[in-house]
């Protein structure tokens, strides 16, 4: 870098010396030398690698941050490893590259305290300017690299991954028990995401070193389509309430996926705030209404694939519901009967009609409770199986009353749906024609009296990808942005953390 004070000196002297010359004569400055000007000297203009390394450290000491991002800057400069930003020659271009990301994610909510953009952006012009510098150019040239590395990879981790873990905040969200030591809570968040490690924060690090932040900022910018429609929601609404709706929605956009529904050629999304079920084809989309589990009994977020459809299937009781619904009935025979329960020993494979059945037996776990396939069963007439681990499926009812109300929030966290014989030909594809006619026999008639056309088990081959999942600002299949209902309260929770870690306030 070519100091302003030293070059007002070298200019001087030549003007001297060329004066000199010029009157071929003595003159009294003839021996001047750089030396005499040595009271001129500013010494903020010094730059001192040595000076700029120790405060390099100093500053990593003292940077408490706990992100993975904090930690590797310290690290980084703590090692004493080479400058990335600052050179003799001041700062290039890819510091406005960084920072015009930046001030594109502060318009969509960031705090601009969270990348320190302030800080940075006043001393990218003291260092390009040299007109207001009242500290040593060393102490600005040290904070300017080491807050832009950490501004750098702070937005490489939260663009791709978020800036929250869900896993962690949603998990211990809803309260299973409590008592004067411990809490449980429910799992209700079980969707496959990448979670950043240091091998992305050392991908990042390489990527600056290379001279390709504009390229690398790119392609970590969130893999959800559904990301710029909110960002550019978010930047024509002024109504708050919109706004904390869509940051959070936009923080939903950023968790990476290990699987998208746009990557799929046929799937099934269930978004549970909007109690719709949408099945996507390449020629065709099929949609409708859903009952989900309620506030206590919450459908959990999952991805799956459905395997296979069971047709008049038995209901296999949850123990939940033995212990606290079916005990109150022990010894009512007409009970059992008119809802065609019975009890299976399983140990021994035996059924025991349900009005023998005692509390003792209610009570232990090596009995079940089940209901007869059929109608009135409450699993309807089919059922579409998928691994999960929460004992929870897609299925008809016997009971579609509530599918005109508008909050259907009224299962134990099974999906219930509206239209289940136009799903089971979306899931039998190619075959749907094959099995049309039987298909809707078994589901609508009293008894099958034709045991030739019986279907019991139907596999869905290929199996079809399913995404449950809860976004409060979505698409309809027309295209317009909706805005929903928290049902859960999921919003609420992942804002208040957001706006005490990162957002601008509302």
């Amino acid at each position: 870098m070519v100091v302003r004070s030293v070059s007002f000196i070298f200019v001087c002297l030549a003007l001297v010396l060329f004066s000199s010359c010029a009157e071929q004569h003595s003159h009294p400055y003839q021996d001047l030398t750089l030396a005499s000007f040595s009271d001129m000297r500013k010494t903020a203009f010094e730059l001192s690698s040595r000076d700029m390394r120790r405060l390099l450290g100093k500053m990593a000491v003292a940077d408490k941050g706990k992100t993975i991002a904090d930690g590797v800057t310290r690290d980084y400069y703590s090692a004493a490893n080479p400058l990335l930003w600052v050179d003799r020659k001041g700062v290039d271009s890819r510091a406005d590259t960084l920072v015009s990301w930046l001030q594109k994610l502060s318009q969509a909510g960031i705090s601009d305290n969270y990348f320190s953009i302030p800080a940075i952006e006043r001393d990218l012009r003291t260092l390009r300017t040299l007109d207001t510098i009242n500290e040593s150019l060393s102490v600005v040239m040290a904070r300017v690299e080491y807050l832009m590395t950490k501004a750098y990879l702070r937005y490489a981790v939260n663009q791709q991954y978020g800036f929250c873990n869900p896993d962690d905040l949603l998990n211990h969200f809803d309260v299973r028990d409590s008592d004067s030591v411990s809490v449980t809570y429910n799992r209700v968040f079980d969707i496959p995401i990448r979670h950043p490690g240091i091998s992305v924060v050392n991908s990042a690090l390489r990527k600056l070193a290379n001279d390709s932040v504009a390229e690398y900022l790119r392609e970590v910018q969130p893999h959800n389509d559904l990301y710029a429609r909110l960002e550019k929601a978010f930047a024509e609404t002024t109504d708050a309430q919109k706004r904390k709706r869509l940051l959070v929605n936009m923080e939903r956009c950023r968790w990476r996926l290990r699987s998208y529904p746009q990557d799929q050629k046929r799937y099934v999304m269930v978004n549970l705030p909007s109690f719709h079920l949408r099945a996507v084809c390449p020629d065709s989309t099929l949609e409708m209404r859903i009952g989900c589990g309620t506030s206590k009994t919450k459908t959990p977020l999952l991805t799956s694939r459905i395997h296979r459809m069971d047709i008049n299937p038995q209901w296999v009781m949850p123990r939940s519901i033995v212990e606290k619904d079916v005990v109150r009935h022990v010894g009512d025979s007409s009970w059992f009967a008119r809802h065609h329960y019975f009890v299976m020993d399983r140990r021994k494979g035996k059924r025991i009609e349900g009005h023998r059945a005692s509390w003792t037996m209610l009570h232990d776990k090596r009995y079940s409770v089940i209901q007869e396939g059929g109608k009135g069963n409450s699993l309807g007439r089919i059922i579409f199986r998928f691994d999960n681990d929460f004992s929870v499926f897609i299925h008809d009812t016997s009971t579609p009353g509530f599918f005109v109300r508008d909050n259907r929030s009224v299962s134990h966290g099974c999906v219930r749906v509206q239209r289940p014989y136009e799903l089971a030909l979306f899931m039998l594809g190619k075959k749907a024609g094959k099995y049309a006619e039987d298909l809707l026999y078994n589901m609508t008639g009293d008894s099958i009296e034709d045991k030739s056309r019986h279907l019991g088990t139907l596999n869905v081959e290929p199996q079809v990808p399913l995404y449950i999942t809860y976004y409060t600002v979505y698409p309809t299949v027309e295209g317009n942005l909706q805005y929903l209902p928290d049902i859960y309260g999921y919003d609420k929770h992942i804002y208040q953390h957001l706006a005490e870690t990162c957002l601008k306030k509302i």
